[in-house]
């Protein structure tokens, strides 16, 4: 959760402001059971946001998923003009009696006890709660790629149609991968996992520019944002499509390809088999 900013100017925005603290103060307060009524004391908190990293291995610590170092809870107190209130004395917590979880000031631990699972983690500030979900995983171990091998060869369309994307999962040449955990020699999908996407080549022959796009888009078109980024899903797979801008004037039968790194990390270090690379091949056929 976080909390909405408002304008800094003229009475409005300070009305504006307010309001829309004292809503957050209020959601906040929902999750707590309790109110903390808006004052004028600069120090005191009336509402808070809590945003930290979503997935925890089991015997570990909460780590950044970009660095992994170790990452910890992270929540941040805004007194009723909605500042942020430096070195506000939160206290973190989980509601476990089964031995877990460990929190140490604002560390978070998942003991060898802990079960995959998801688990809500409590951030606390002047009788302000707010929860967090967490998912306890086991430790990822290597990165698949899932996707044909080769792809299949993508027929561009010119001039540029928002068509021009690769297919999704059902068609076959989505570029899908999985993180898997090594259990015994009993592979298992690793969910809530970062996997990163990063265009390497862009088929400079037939395109003006590449774009990586989320796999759930139906119809990219030229402001379907990029989308380099996904978190495994419960099976443990991530996915990205292509969308290809084709270059105007590009003769009949020319071929490019678009070639697609894939990436997955543990502790800052690649995970076995990443990274995966993609290569779309491309091609400009005849006009009929």
């Amino acid at each position: 959760m976080t909390a909405a900013r408002g304008s800094r100017g003229g009475r409005g925005g300070a009305a504006r402001r307010l309001a829309a603290f004292a809503a957050v103060a209020l959601a906040a307060a929902g999750a707590a059971g309790a109110c903390s009524e808006a004052t004028t004391d600069p120090n005191s908190p009336v509402s808070i946001s809590f945003d930290s990293a979503l997935s925890i291995v089991v015997g570990d610590t909460l780590r950044d998923p970009e660095t992994g170092q170790v990452a910890p809870l992270v929540a941040t107190a805004f007194n009723g003009k909605g500042d942020t209130i430096p070195n506000a004395p939160f206290t973190f917590f989980v509601r476990d009696t089964t031995g877990a979880f460990k929190v140490v000031g604002d560390t978070l631990i998942a003991t060898d006890a802990a079960k995959p699972g998801t688990y809500t983690v409590f951030a606390s500030v002047n009788g302000l709660q707010l929860p967090r979900t967490i998912q306890v995983v086991q430790r990822p171990d290597s990165l698949a790629a899932i996707f044909d091998t080769p792809l299949p060869t993508f027929p561009l369309a010119v001039p540029d149609i928002p068509g021009n994307v690769t297919p999704g999962a059902s068609l076959g040449d989505t570029l899908k991968v999985r993180v898997l955990h090594d259990s015994s020699g009993t592979w298992q999908g690793v969910p809530s996992w970062i996997v990163k996407f990063e265009i390497v080549s862009a088929a400079p022959q037939l395109a003006d520019s590449v774009r990586l796009v989320a796999s759930a888009t139906t119809a990219p078109t030229q402001t379907a944002p990029e989308s380099a980024v996904d978190t495994t899903d419960g099976s443990g797979n991530a996915s990205r499509r292509v969308r290809v801008f084709a270059k105007a004037g590009t003769a009949a039968g020319a071929e490019d390809t678009v070639v697609v790194r894939i990436t997955a990390t543990y502790q800052g270090k690649p995970l076995r088999g990443s990274p995966v690379t993609a290569i779309l091949p491309l091609t400009r056929p005849a006009t009929p």
